[in-house]
Parts: structure tokens; C-alpha cells; sequence
């Protein structure tokens, strides 16, 4: 009995392992096709043969090292600005001032820290610049909200009015901060210079912002009052306050950026 009951269980095991082969393979092969066809490999497929070609063109100059560097250097700034913006982009909404507002903030920066000026202290003079960069922007989301004005043309006015605003304090010409401190975060580098310091705050807020996006009742609030705010609202969500919340993020992160 030991015996047969023994080779029935192997005759049942074979089916049993080659299903088992059978989906694994199915899983695989799924898993494989998922990540061909994401976005994110396309648009590392994209990377790479942007590289590959300016290589070609500049004859290997394009991914020298100091040239890497200072690539990712320069897409820092813009890594902010693309945070709050893509925020609001989830949530359905649209804002073009981020960068005006940037260059604003950190114009009446500049001129707040200057010793022949204010020459107020830096984290003073870094709070309240904030502090403007959040006040415009619930000036974008009172008027996108409360007099429905489309984001479109609201941040483009908004833009254009702190464009306007910067060349009346500047006249033109770019404020210097003489400050080492300050001009750390925007110059120097760690790991032989190789790391600059303003990539890793942008790699900092952007672990932070997706982390919230992924893990926090708010951030699934954003996806929800974007892909419906009427439903949204039917469950108890206020989609003007995330909008409001929004647009105001979306100003500061134009400002720290500036």
C-alpha cells in the first residue's frame, strides 16, 4: 500500500511542478512585458540614446565627468519646480508662474540679505521670501477657485505680473548674495566633486514628495480629486482646499528653487 500510495503522489506531484513551471514562466514573461512597455523604460531608453548620440557627436566630450556634473547641477533647479507643478498636474490643475514666481522670490531675497540694504539674516530673509512665494500662490488659488477664472490664464497673468515686478526691483542687472554659507548649496560638491549639494535637497524632496503621494491620506486625496472631484467631493474630500494646498506648494517649491 506505501508503495502505490507513494507513486500516486508522484504521478500527481508531475502535473502539480509543471503547472507550477507553467505559471511561473506566465508570470515572468507578464512581468517582462509590463516593464517594456512602461513609461519609465521608455524614457530611460530615450535617455540613453540621447547620450549615446551627443557621445557620437562630440566625440565622447558629452559624458566626460565635469560635463555630467554640470548637467545635473543645472536640472536641480528645475527638479523643484516640477515637484509642486507635477502635484498639480495630478490633482488636474495647471500653473505656469512656478518659475516667475521663482525668480521673484529669489530676487527680494537677495535684496533682503543685502548688508547695504536690509541685511536681514539669511534664515530670516529665507522665510520670508517663502512666505511672499506662499501668498501668491493663494492669490493663484483664490482666483482659480473662488472667481473661476481658467489656471491657464490665471498663472500666466500671475507669471507675467512677477516677471514685470523682478525687473522693476532689479533693473535689469542680477543681485549677488555674498554669503559662503548660502552659496554652498548652489556651488560646492561632496565625494571628490562629484555629488553637488543641490542635487541631493532635490533627491531629498523627491523621496519626500513620493512617499507622500504613495503613502499618505493626502496624497491619495490628489489622485482622487484629480481623476474626479465630483466623486471626490460626494465622499467627504473638499477639492478646493487641495487645490488651494496646491497651488500654495506649488509657489513655495517655485520659490525654494529661486
Amino acid at each position: 500500500m506505501t508503495i502505490w500510495a507513494k507513486r500516486a503522489d508522484s504521478r500527481l506531484s508531475k502535473p502539480r511542478s509543471e503547472e507550477e513551471k507553467m505559471k511561473n514562466e506566465k508570470d515572468f514573461r507578464a512581468t517582462v512585458r509590463n516593464v517594456l512597455t512602461s513609461k519609465t523604460f521608455s524614457l530611460i531608453v530615450l535617455l540613453a540614446v540621447v547620450f549615446i548620440v551627443f557621445s557620437i557627436l562630440t566625440d565622447g566630450g558629452f559624458i566626460r565627468p565635469r560635463n555630467i556634473k554640470n548637467f545635473i547641477n543645472s536640472i536641480s533647479v528645475v527638479s523643484l519646480l516640477t515637484i509642486g507643478a507635477g502635484c498639480l498636474l495630478i490633482s488636474g490643475q495647471l500653473d505656469l508662474s512656478a518659475g516667475s514666481i521663482g525668480t521673484l522670490v529669489g530676487v527680494v531675497f537677495a535684496l533682503l540679505v543685502d548688508e547695504n540694504l536690509l541685511g536681514l539674516p539669511i534664515i530670516v530673509g529665507a522665510i520670508l521670501s517663502l512666505i511672499l512665494a506662499a501668498g501668491i500662490g493663494a492669490v493663484n488659488a483664490l482666483f482659480i477657485n473662488r472667481f473661476k477664472t481658467p489656471a491657464f490664464i490665471t498663472t500666466m497673468a500671475i507669471a507675467l505680473i512677477c516677471q514685470g515686478v523682478t525687473y522693476v526691483l532689479t533693473g535689469a542687472k542680477s543681485p549677488m548674495i555674498y554669503n559662503d554659507t548660502f552659496n554652498a548649496i548652489g556651488t560646492k560638491s561632496i565625494f571628490d566633486g562629484y555629488l553637488p549639494i543641490s542635487v541631493i535637497i532635490a533627491i531629498v524632496f523627491f523621496i519626500i514628495y513620493g512617499i507622500m503621494l504613495s503613502k499618505t491620506k493626502f496624497g491619495k486625496t490628489i489622485y482622487l480629486v484629480g481623476g474626479n472631484p465630483t466623486a471626490s467631493y460626494l465622499t467627504g474630500i473638499n477639492p478646493v482646499k487641495t487645490s488651494f494646498i496646491l497651488f500654495v506648494n506649488s509657489a513655495v517649491m517655485g520659490g525654494l528653487a529661486g
